[in-house]
Order: structure tokens, then C-alpha cells, then sequence
């Protein structure tokens, strides 16, 4: 299933990933699944929305899932530093302004 995301919402997702990327890397014993699923439930995040950052993360192997112990691989630590860059250089872009409402257009009612 593939989502159709706007720039902004890729950019979001990005920073979860990479706040979850830096949580797991934190945690020398391995982080918790259920702790770092229970961080981001505060936040409005379902068990779907948290399956579906997690599951390419350890499809790809920057993540290893072991027992639900969570742990950031070699090619994990290479994306995060990637994705750092990425989401630096967005932080310094500026970011444009959303437009406001207009009211519609009348047509002129003014004689020539």
C-alpha cells in the first residue's frame, strides 16, 4: 500500500524516523518495542501508523528486532547519519508559507 504524502508530511515522517532511529541507538541493551511504541502513542501514533515506520526500517535492515528488543545495525548507523543531513538542510530551507483562503471573485457589474 502506498500513501500519496505531500512535501511537508514527508518531511515529518522523516524527523520520526530519525527520532526513533536515534531513540533505539541510545539504548546499548536495545529499546524497547513496546516503550518506543508507548513514546509515540502520546503522540497520537496508532499500532498501525508505528508498524508501518518500524517494518521497512527492519526490512531494510537498519533495524534488527530481536524478541521486541530494538537494535540500530551498521547500515542503520549509515541511514542516520544520512537522514541527520537531510533533515538539517530542510531546517534550513525556508519553508513556504501556506496561502491564505481568497474570497471568490465577483463578476463586475460596472458599465463602460
Amino acid at each position: 500500500m502506498y500513501l500519496s504524502l505531500n512535501n511537508q508530511q514527508v518531511q515529518a515522517v522523516q524527523r520520526i524516523v530519525l527520532a526513533m532511529l536515534e531513540t533505539i541507538q541510545e539504548s546499548a541493551d536495545g529499546a524497547p518495542e513496546g516503550v518506543l511504541f508507548a513514546a509515540l502513542q502520546t503522540q497520537g501514533c496508532s499500532l498501525q501508523q508505528f508498524q508501518t515506520l518500524l517494518q521497512p526500517l527492519v526490512e531494510r535492515r537498519y533495524v534488527t528486532n530481536e524478541d521486541h528488543l530494538l537494535h540500530v545495525t551498521t547500515e542503520g548507523e549509515a541511514f542516520i547519519a544520512t537522514l541527520r543531513h537531510l533533515v538539517q538542510q530542510q531546517a534550513r530551507q525556508p519553508q513556504p508559507r501556506a496561502s491564505e483562503p481568497r474570497a471568490p471573485s465577483r463578476p463586475s457589474t460596472a458599465k463602460a
